[in-house]
């Protein structure tokens, strides 16, 4: 007998005798036999444990992330009389100051650099309608 088998027999087992308890203490219309039949399992479905998934690691050292500007949900902050436009990447570099996507496109420009369009204006408008700037 296998393991699955094993299995199947022992919770057959324990139905067999809950529900025989249970037909001791109520009344009801059929046979003990009939709940007993009718509640037996033929098969058990055993899952696997769910894969982990994977999380990405902080960096260490902020020198090793990709240089890029991201949109950020046009985050604007003002950092003393300037103002930062977006987020840095957060993926490592890849052979030079970005990570692999970066080196391909650079939609938002690099973080330490100017902005290279003006799609962070009507956030900073927002940004100085809220602090009455």
């Amino acid at each position: 007998m296998d393991f699955h088998s094993f299995l199947i027999d022992e919770i057959n087992n324990e139905i067999s005798k809950k529900i025989e308890y249970i037909y001791s203490k109520y009344k009801f219309k059929y046979t003990l036999e009939y709940y007993i039949q009718n509640n037996k399992i033929d098969s058990l479905v055993l899952y696997e444990e769910p894969k982990k998934i994977k999380t990405h690691k902080k960096h260490k050292i902020a020198e090793n992330r990709c240089e890029a500007r991201v949109w950020g949900n046009g985050n604007v902050a003002k950092n003393g009389n300037n103002y930062i436009y977006g987020c840095q990447c957060k993926r490592s570099k890849v052979h030079s100051k970005y990570c692999n996507i970066h080196n391909k496109t650079l939609p938002h420009g690099n973080f330490f650099e100017s902005v290279p369009h003006d799609h962070f204006e009507k956030y900073l408008r927002k940004l100085q309608c809220n602090n009455n700037i």
